[in-house]
This record gives C-alpha cells, structure tokens and sequence, in this order.
C-alpha cells in the first residue's frame, strides 16, 4: 500500500512538473509573439537584417507602364508612380518603391510591380521618419503612426517596424521599441 502511494505521489509530481512547463512555455511563446508576430518567419533576438532576406533575382527588363487602374489611390500620385518606375526596380527584386512627403513628419508612398505595372498600397499609415529597403532583399523597415501622434516628442517613441513582402503585402515580423535621446534624436531596441 505504501508503494502504491509513493507512485501515486511520483505521478502527481511528475505531472504537476509538466503543467508547469507546459504553461511556462505558453507564456515565452505569448511574450515571443507579442515581439516577433510571425516566429515562423522570424524568431532571433535581434533586429532582421536585409541580408536575411535575400532576393536572388532582380528585373532587368524594360519597366511595364504603370497600370494606374490596378489600385483606387494610385491615379492621385500617379506623376510620382510612373517616375519611380522607369528608373526599374529598388526593392525585393522587381518591385520600386514610391516615395512623397505629407507633410513636415510625414512620408507615404506605394509599390509598384515592375514587370507588371500593377500598384500596391500597402502603407496603413504614413510614417515619420520614412521608410528603408534594398534592391535585393524583401525586408521593409518603416515607422508608421496615425494622425493622432501630432507633437514631436510623440513621433520620436514611434517604434521601428520590420516587414517582409509576401503575396504583395507587408507582413510584420518585428518591433523595436523607440525612446528619445534629445529633441532630434532617438535610440530604438
């Protein structure tokens, strides 16, 4: 009878043991998730990188007209559009990106597939501080805010947000949290 109930005791333990664990490991995965909303895409403890994720092709070929009809908003920056586009592709292979100013802390903009011509808007928000990306990777780095975040000091804790372009949209995989260092200035990790 003894035995019986040092077993029992050991089974108790053992899963009280794995409940715990079971649990703990949820909990790292929500903290994980609520940083990198997509670990299946991106998991490492630091900031992505452009080189990883790298294009290995880019277009060379004569850039396809602007197809300004393939999305509502591109015939009212359709000048900015069609400019971009001819000098080919600047972002993730064969796509360019299209960049103007909406104001003092504002930049939006748009992609256009350069073998295609058609136009993506896939910009939510503008963003404060522009955005940043390369010829030969899919990673899109940007900053974007709403309208409600008016003063200066509000627009310099907007944190840093890492993208992948996937299926012709941004897919968020990162965030780094921004704080200012002086009025000009900001540190994000």
């Amino acid at each position: 009878m003894k035995k019986d109930k040092r077993l029992l005791l050991i089974f108790l333990l053992v899963l009280v043991v794995l409940i715990f664990n079971f649990f703990l490991d949820r909990t790292a995965r929500l903290k994980d998730f609520i940083r990198y909303p997509n670990p299946k895409i991106w998991s490492l403890s630091r900031a992505p990188r452009f080189e990883d994720f790298p294009i290995n092709e880019t277009f060379k070929e004569k850039p396809a007209a602007v197809d300004i009809s393939s999305n509502s908003g591109a015939r009212e920056f359709r000048g900015a559009l069609r400019y971009t586009a001819e000098d080919g592709p600047n972002f993730a292979g064969h796509y360019a990106v299209a960049e103007w100013g909406c104001g003092s802390t504002c930049q939006d903009g748009m992609i256009i597939n350069i073998a295609t011509g058609k136009v993506y808007d896939p910009f939510k928000e503008a963003t404060a501080r522009g955005v940043n990306y390369k010829l030969k990777s899919n990673l899109f780095i940007t900053d974007p805010y709403s309208d409600d975040t008016p003063l200066i000091e509000e627009i310099l804790r907007i944190p840093v947000k890492y993208y992948i372009w996937k299926d012709n949209k941004l897919l968020q995989i990162y965030q780094e949290e921004c704080s200012p260092v002086d009025e000009n200035k900001y540190l994000c990790k």
